[in-house]
């Protein structure tokens, strides 16, 4: 999916487009019942998330969390999982995206934006190091943003195995063992088969408070992930990168 995009536009064009169609996707999103329901069942939380974050990636993510850890969010949405995040394990969080955040963290895009040096002790990013003009400088940036022994951890989804990557290539070629690759595609694969089918229950109550468009578009996000699966052509991983 995310190599497709990039074919057909330009790092300034996603950017642009970008902006305003995610911001139209979160303000119903976010205020949406039905959406909160597919949340609590499909994530085990309460409260609004767009990821594809499983129970089981969810968990292996939050693991690497500690109170009072300094933690960079590249990506955040509306900042309500960062928020999330902060108030649940303690920790001192900031974020960056393109759309405007419902909390105090920063509408930048993290390619352009000085990150900071030697700041935080986790950065993470969740389906959000995809459209990237400048892989390795970005990448770069990152590093150069984490404190000595500090962490850089990331949910990546690709069409081919996560070593084969423009992301994989890179780490093999700049960090060699300073990373580890979780698989997560087969869990993936039963997380997406579960959530099309609650969408399919919940269905009748997105049309029914006026959420048909957030329910298709939804609807149309999971099943594209089924078919890719079916096809073998959808892979899951969590990159853990260390300083």
């Amino acid at each position: 999916m995310f190599q497709i995009i990039r074919k057909l536009l330009s790092q300034k064009g996603f950017n642009a487009k970008a902006k305003q169609a995610f911001s139209n996707y979160y303000r119903f999103a976010k205020e949406s019942q039905s959406y909160l329901i597919y949340c609590k069942e499909m994530h085990g939380i309460e409260c609004f998330m767009q990821n594809n974050l499983s129970k089981k990636q969810f968990y292996a993510l939050t693991s690497h969390f500690k109170p009072h850890q300094k933690v960079l969010d590249i990506g955040c949405g509306t900042g309500q999982l960062t928020a999330y995040f902060a108030k649940k394990y303690k920790l001192k969080a900031k974020g960056f995206d393109l759309v405007e955040s419902d909390h105090e963290f920063k509408e930048a895009n993290y390619e352009t934006t000085w990150l900071g040096e030697n700041e935080f002790d986790l950065v993470i990013s969740l389906d959000g190091f995809y459209m990237l003009n400048d892989l390795y400088r970005t990448l770069n940036k990152v590093m150069d943003s984490l404190k000595p022994k500090g962490r850089f951890i990331l949910t990546y989804t690709s069409e081919r195995p996560f070593y084969k990557t423009r992301l994989g290539k890179a780490l093999a070629n700049k960090y060699k063992d300073k990373f580890e690759v979780q698989d997560f595609t087969q869990d993936d694969l039963i997380f997406n088969n579960k959530a099309k089918e609650l969408l399919e229950k919940l269905g009748p109550d997105f049309i029914a408070e006026g959420n048909s468009n957030l329910y298709r578009t939804k609807f149309n996000e999971i099943n594209k992930n089924v078919e890719s699966h079916k096809a073998k052509k959808m892979y899951r991983s969590l990159v853990t990168i260390y300083k």
